[in-house]
């Protein structure tokens, strides 16, 4: 089922099986406030903390030949680590994703290169996208939750307008930075390219 974040948030309590089982809080980054380039859909409740956020994307570049739409719809992808209702979807270690997000991902992609060769060429349909990146593709409005991506924020045309903020410099954190970059890394993998 897609996982309507209002209800959801109102009947179970909201914790993070990616970061260890904590608890949820408001992303912030220091010395902005609330402001947030990077998964700010997310800013009153996440699963994710604001150096997380950017440790993850400092490393996040272009597919080949993506454009502005391609590199929105893998941010959404990869804001799934701070999504406050992950419990429902991320488990056994795994992601559960909507066919939906699935197919979001791959229409605003397809013609972007992966491995000398086009998303469509590569892989031919979302659904072989998402499951060669390990990820249970769940059908949406079924019995089992998944991530949608939030969305049910984009608009008819298929944009989503996000907020342009210079970024700001914040110190990694030793704790969490590796193991975060090169997990996240690993399930998007078409997102983050591995550098020679």
């Amino acid at each position: 089922m897609t996982v309507d974040v209002a209800t959801a948030q109102d009947e179970s309590p909201q914790y993070c099986p990616y970061f260890g089982n904590r608890g949820t809080e408001p992303l912030m980054r220091p010395g902005i406030g609330d402001r947030n380039l990077n998964c700010s859909w997310y800013h009153d409740n996440a699963c994710c903390r604001a150096n997380e956020v950017y440790d993850i994307f400092q490393t996040q570049r272009a597919l080949p030949g993506a454009d502005f739409g391609c590199q929105i719809a893998m941010s959404r992808l990869m804001c799934w680590v701070c999504d406050p209702d992950q419990a429902l979807f991320y488990y056994n270690e795994q992601l559960h994703i909507c066919q939906s997000m699935c197919d979001y991902v791959f229409a605003a992609c397809q013609d972007a290169l992966f491995q000398g060769r086009t998303l469509r060429e590569q892989f031919g349909t979302s659904r072989a996208l998402c499951e060669a990146r390990r990820f249970k593709v769940v059908q949406d409005g079924g019995d089992e939750a998944c991530f949608d991506g939030a969305l049910s924020l984009t608009s008819a045309g298929g944009r989503f307008i996000a907020r342009r903020e210079k970024p700001v410099k914040v110190k990694n954190s030793a704790q969490t930075s590796a193991p975060l970059i090169a997990a996240v890394a690993a399930a998007v993998g078409l997102a983050v390219l591995a550098t020679a």
